[in-house]
């Protein structure tokens, strides 16, 4: 007879440790209401490029007048814009050289556009589109001697926008704010290295770039956040007020119109 042992034999040696305990969990941070508002202008802007751009090729087909001859009309022309011309700095904003130059533009600034004015509001977005790209222009003035045409000094200025109002909102931000300008770096690195090829004109790029970083930085939203110990989050834009946006427009007009004049003057004493 053999006889039964109940009690069960010894588990063998694991010589793994046990797994560390969770850590605990992270609590929730509340989600912080930012401003949002209504997508407007983009699409104006990008209405009023492809209408632009689809009268001139008409106007060409139907007049036989070469479509090169029409843009400059309105091109960014140093000879003319040191004689007076300066609304060709503004105009160049609008006239595309091709189908390719236009659908990169508005494909652009359909992405761009919406996000900085998302963020900045219709009449924000306005002024650093507008004075920017006047910057880009200027710069090209400045810095080459080749017409030039296109919306992508204006839409540089958005890059520059939005890097403005991500360092200004950089701690209350966080990891998106840092995440978003090293995206922002990248892009605009890759973009320039594109420009030293071809007939693009990175001078207007760099201008746009620094131009509506510059006046961003006077006019961007600039969140704090209101009473967070009652658990209520209200979030304040310091930055939105009439004096603030117009001391930005005004001094971003005053910086272009002075490189101008200075552009003119110095066109001028190298004997054009």
């Amino acid at each position: 007879m053999t006889q039964f042992d109940p009690t069960p034999p010894p588990a063998p040696f694991d010589p793994t440790p046990p797994p560390a305990p969770a850590p605990p969990p992270r609590p929730r941070q509340p989600s912080i209401p930012f401003p949002r508002y209504e997508v407007r202008l983009t699409y104006v802007l990008m209405g009023l490029n492809i209408a632009i751009f689809l009268g001139f090729q008409a106007w060409a087909f139907l007049s036989d007048i070469p479509y090169g001859f029409l843009l400059s009309v309105g091109w960014k022309e140093n000879a003319l814009v040191a004689n007076g011309a300066y609304w060709r700095l503004f105009t160049a904003m609008f006239l595309h050289g091709g189908l390719m130059h236009l659908a990169v533009n508005m494909y652009s600034l359909w992405i761009l556009g919406r996000e900085v004015e998302t963020i900045f509001g219709t009449p924000r977005f306005l002024i650093v589109y507008t004075i920017g790209g006047l910057l880009g222009s200027v710069a090209s003035f400045l810095l080459t001697d080749a017409p030039s045409v296109g919306a992508s000094g204006a839409i540089f200025a958005l890059v520059g926008g939005l890097a403005a109002f991500f360092l200004k909102n950089r701690k209350l931000l966080g990891d998106r704010a840092r995440d978003s300008i090293q995206n922002i770096v990248v892009i605009v690195l890759i973009n320039l290295f594109i420009g030293t090829a071809g007939s693009i004109d990175n001078w207007a790029h760099m201008g746009g770039l620094v131009g509506g970083l510059f006046v961003a930085w006077m006019i961007s939203p600039f969140f704090t956040i209101d009473r967070p110990e009652f658990g209520q989050i209200s979030v304040r834009d310091v930055a939105y007020t009439v004096p603030r946006i117009a001391l930005g427009t005004v001094t971003g007009l005053l910086i272009t119109i002075a490189l101008a004049l200075y552009g003119s003057a110095q066109y001028a004493l190298l004997g054009g």
